[in-house]
């Protein structure tokens, strides 16, 4: 009923419903750092940010390169027109080297994700690329 007649108030009822049947810590933002999520990394576990509107860590993950002695070692590149095959060779080359990785604009490019998908997963690339 409620989806039918105030579909903008459904994702509150979903709060309101994990609230009450698990709890209040199920529906706060736990505060984090990218120390602490560093931690739950290792050479085989990427970091992949799923963002929501608003939310940049960026600023936050150069400092902590910086911090880390590894910002010369971070790789950058914003996905679009014509890239997957660049970012495909930056993510090969820095999983030889053990360099970091930031992809920017991945929903930009269709056409790369089934690409990042199979390089995380360790899988060889169907297309060659």
């Amino acid at each position: 009923m409620l989806k039918v007649f105030r579909p903008e108030k459904l994702m509150f009822a979903f709060k309101n419903y994990v609230k009450l049947h698990m709890g209040q810590y199920y529906v706060e933002s736990q505060p984090t750092t990218m120390e602490s999520i560093y931690k739950d990394t290792d050479n085989l576990t990427p970091l992949i940010f799923i963002l929501s509107t608003g939310a940049d860590p960026t600023e936050a993950l150069y400092k902590f390169a910086k911090e880390s002695n590894m910002l010369e070692r971070l790789g950058t590149i914003s996905l679009g027109q014509g890239q997957t095959e660049k970012a495909l060779t930056l993510i090969d080359d820095s999983a030889k080297n053990g360099d970091w990785v930031l992809l920017q604009n991945c929903h930009l490019s269709q056409e790369f994700m089934p690409h990042l998908e199979r390089a995380v997963l360790g899988l060889p690339d169907v297309d060659g690329m």
